[in-house]
């Protein structure tokens, strides 16, 4: 059995966005600009690995959190990703086998899930607001995390929220058992 593990990163909008940014937002409060996974063996080795870059259009400045955390900058990173030929033209990530991990659009991650047959059982929050708010949360008494945990229980698997996470985890299984899962790239 083989096993695929990924890692979103996601930005979300500067408190210094124009109001045009804001408009353009619609209901997106985050938007995923890079994943990353690795596929392991039964033993768990790493068998491949997978990573790509997507240019934020929702929130195209970078957050200064998201940017300190990822070390990820629009103008920089981009740039050189375009110059090194890690991006295409349309921003698709084009990974190489060194790469650790890259981020990717959503609809990049249901096409890989679809291309290697497996079916979601749940996709998950797993942090939620948490990374955003830490010294909110380090501060809290022990009944106001409490509180804060059962909020975050309750809205960790509404899809609309998912982005406000600064990882999720998604829950797969085979469609079929006779089916073995090539690492896909998304090129």
């Amino acid at each position: 059995m083989n096993y695929i593990i990924y890692d979103l990163e996601f930005n979300k909008k500067c408190l210094d966005s124009t109001e045009a940014e804001c408009n353009n937002a619609s209901s997106l409060s985050f938007e995923i600009i890079q994943i990353g996974a690795l596929k392991l063996n039964e033993n768990f080795q790493t068998v491949s690995k997978f990573n790509a870059l997507i240019k934020p259009t929702v929130y195209p400045s970078i957050h200064p959190y998201i940017e300190n955390l990822t070390k990820i900058t629009k103008e920089n990173n981009i740039r050189e990703c375009v110059n090194t030929g890690k991006l295409s033209e349309d921003f698709h990530t084009l990974s190489q086998p060194e790469d650790l991990y890259d981020y990717v659009r959503l609809e990049d991650i249901n096409k890989l899930k679809d291309e290697v047959n497996l079916k979601r059982i749940k996709i998950i929050a797993a942090d939620g607001p948490a990374d955003y708010m830490r010294p909110t949360l380090n501060a809290m008494d022990e009944e106001t995390f409490k509180l804060f945990l059962k909020y975050h229980l309750s809205t960790c698997e509404r899809p609309e929220l998912l982005g406000a996470s600064a990882h999720t985890v998604d829950i797969l299984k085979k469609s079929r058992v006779d089916v073995d899962l090539p690492f896909v790239s998304l090129r």
